[in-house]
């Protein structure tokens, strides 16, 4: 070996530091150290971030401010209903939904979908705020909240 062999590498701590750094990520990462997502915390978490997309007065106030912060674009928005994990909560949950909810859901769904194929991969705010396809996608995000919330699951 070219001036350190295993032994110099064990004896300098490096595997000891891996151990540990690797233990530490096993007990941090563990699914047994993770809260269960309960459909009620699903659901807000969904809610919060639809009603960011459905707030046009927040979008045109924050995302052309002067102090605008990396996180106030359209990007960013979408992202955070990403994070979320729609498809899974469609998957996991329409089901349950009545029939004006799964419509809601579905069309809201289907809009967003529509518009992140139709426009560019980065999205410029001020064509964001002109465009009525995003109109749009605001509208059916607005449905989707009438519907769901504290609709959804039965009180």
């Amino acid at each position: 070996m070219n001036g350190c062999d295993w032994n110099c590498i064990i004896d300098s701590g490096l595997v000891n530091w891996q151990l540990s750094l690797s233990r530490y990520y096993v007990f941090v990462m563990s699914p047994v150290n993770i809260p269960p997502m309960t459909p009620e915390r699903w659901i807000a978490n969904l809610l919060e971030a639809i009603a960011n997309i459905a707030d046009k007065e927040h979008q045109e106030k924050r995302w052309l401010a002067p102090d605008v912060q990396a996180w106030e674009c359209p990007d960013e928005l979408i992202n955070v209903l990403d994070d979320c994990v729609f498809d899974g909560f469609m998957g996991k949950y329409a089901s349950t939904f009545s029939d004006e909810q799964r419509e809601a859901a579905f069309q809201f769904k289907d809009e967003l979908t529509l518009y992140c194929a139709i426009t560019p991969q980065h999205l410029e705010s001020a064509d964001v705020l002109a465009d009525p396809r995003w109109e749009r996608v605001r509208q059916k995000a607005a449905a989707f909240l009438m519907v769901f919330r504290d609709k959804w699951p039965s009180p």
